[in-house]
């Protein structure tokens, strides 16, 4: 199929006229290689546009990514912080058991030493009981033997009857 061609009619330089003659023999070649060249370029900028279009795309999903990161970075911080606060929550607690422990300690070691003081004080008794019961069996002892040494044959007076 023989291609359709159009008549194109313009005014040009004269000395442009006369490069593109030099160069391509006559201007119908001359305006076709030009033509050729400006299409090549207008699909040239339309890839660049497209390519540039693609890199702000790109560009956008890297600031949105980064957002995203951003946001749970922002959101990390937001439970460490609140994880620190429960830390120190706990850690008074555990100050607050740990005085009242030794408190309780100090307490039981106060009715310890008064314990201590009431063992002293019944041993005490009970060595003064052990002497006195001595002295008794001593005495009693004692007076067993004077009766055996009185009279081992001696009546006793009717009035006593044991």
């Amino acid at each position: 199929m023989a291609q359709e061609k159009i008549h194109v009619g313009a005014r040009v330089p004269k000395d442009i006229i006369d490069k593109c003659v030099q160069k391509y023999g006559n201007m119908t070649n001359a305006i076709n290689a030009s033509l050729e060249l400006l299409i090549k370029q207008m699909e040239n900028e339309t890839d660049d546009k497209c390519q540039q279009t693609e890199n702000t795309c790109q560009q956008t999903e890297n600031t949105c990514q980064q957002n995203e990161n951003n946001t749970e970075l922002i959101e990390l911080k937001i439970r460490m912080e609140e994880k620190d606060i429960r830390l120190k929550e706990l850690y008074e607690q555990i100050k607050t058991k740990d005085i009242l422990q030794e408190a309780r300690i100090n307490d039981l070691l106060g009715q310890l030493k008064v314990k201590d003081k009431q063992l002293e004080k019944k041993d005490s008794q009970m060595e003064n009981l052990t002497n006195t019961m001595q002295s008794q069996a001593i005495n009693i002892h004692d007076m067993l033997n004077q009766k055996a040494i009185e009279a081992p044959g001696a009546k006793k007076p009717f009035w006593k009857f044991w």
